[in-house]
């Protein structure tokens, strides 16, 4: 789901670009983003691409992102695209960046359940309510936020809770205090 995203919001940046420019670059590459489908390479190619310029994309430095892609028209296409266009461009870079930055530094596994998660969540909402309802969806998602590699049932846990109910830590006897 995530690396649709990016794929998605990344051509869809390059379609709106194209629209400006008739370059053969701009060209090529809206054909290598529609070739390719969806993953960790894409993503990782992306995210290679635009974290060389991803300070000048937070400032809106075209010159600078310019000077990195000296063979793309950027300056060009910028002169082209008019200010309220420019702004949703700028927004949806920015947010694609900030999408690319934040998935690299959750752990893969992580990522994966959280995938599993909005997918098992958004089938049960597509459905349109086969009787279940939230607690459906709920018990349906209960494998997804299960700890991996958890060598305790949740029988353990609970006695771990009461254990820890018996002898209040300092830091426990503190909270009381101040609640």
């Amino acid at each position: 789901m995530t690396h649709s995203a990016i794929r998605d919001s990344t051509l869809e940046i390059v379609k709106q670009i194209s629209k400006y420019s008739d370059d053969a670059k701009v060209k090529e590459l809206l054909e290598s983003i529609e070739g390719e489908s969806a993953g960790p390479n894409l993503t990782t190619k992306i995210r290679d691409t635009l974290a060389p310029v991803s300070q000048h994309i937070t400032t809106k430095n075209v010159s600078a992102i310019a000077t990195h892609f000296a063979t793309f028209p950027v300056l060009d296409i910028a002169a082209k695209v008019p200010p309220a266009e420019l702004d949703r461009l700028w927004q949806a870079v920015g947010l694609t960046n900030m999408l690319l930055t934040t998935i690299q530094m959750v752990p893969a596994e992580m990522l994966s359940k959280i995938e599993t998660m909005t997918s098992t969540m958004m089938n049960a909402l597509q459905g349109g309510g086969g009787g279940g309802g939230l607690d459906q969806v709920l018990r349906s998602l209960a494998p997804a936020l299960a700890p991996t590699g958890a060598a305790e049932g949740a029988g353990a846990a609970s006695n771990r809770k009461r254990k820890n109910k018996k002898q209040p830590t300092k830091q426990a006897e503190f909270r009381d205090k101040l609640c």
